[in-house]
């Protein structure tokens, strides 16, 4: 299977989508702002940086799972989860 790149790969759910397409024998490559090689892609000059890691890892697909915000913490409604 194909190199996957996952943004947001170390986010709530986009570590259970990287675990399920590992098990399934796919390629994954976590794109998030934390983590071992972090790039944030909010950042003018990340385009040139994932481009070059998209080209290096034989990037077939992107799954876009980043958010700015944690949706548990925090409703569209505005109620907020105890930490």
């Amino acid at each position: 299977m194909d190199a996957v790149a996952i943004v947001g790969g170390a986010g709530f759910i986009g570590r259970a989508v990287v675990l399920e397409l590992e098990r399934r024998g796919a390629r994954p490559l976590v794109v998030d702002r934390v983590g071992a090689d972090p790039l944030d892609i909010t950042d003018a000059d990340a385009e040139a940086r994932l481009a070059d890691r998209f080209r290096a890892a034989g990037v077939c697909s992107v799954l876009h799972l980043a958010a700015r915000i944690n949706p548990v913490a925090r409703s569209p409604l505005g109620w907020q989860v105890a930490r």
